[in-house]
């Protein structure tokens, strides 16, 4: 199920984690800029029996309303399991 996460929710501790462990590949993205965006409900994560498998961090432009994908991560051991598909209801790998 995709939820909103915003910094009072129970899975923004996980989706900053997830960050953390992989800025390497992410990018530095400041804690404050990670609050603003779950704050403005910018951030949405895949959970699955109330675990945080991935999250999406995107901006929105005002003026055009263009969208962006800032941050798009999901947790190593759900790497090929075919989480992204499923979010998307698209078919899986084979």
């Amino acid at each position: 199920m995709i939820e909103e996460v915003s910094p009072d929710s129970p899975h923004y501790g996980r989706v900053v984690e997830l960050g953390n462990a992989n800025s390497r590949t992410l990018g530095h993205l400041p804690f404050a800029a990670i609050e603003q965006a779950a704050s403005e409900g910018r951030v949405l994560a895949f959970v699955e029996k109330g675990e945080v498998k991935g999250y999406a961090l995107y901006a929105k432009r005002v003026k055009t309303r263009d969208i962006s994908l800032t941050h798009l991560c999901v947790d190593k051991e759900q790497r090929t399991a075919g989480e992204a598909h499923r979010a998307t209801d698209r078919p899986g790998p084979r």
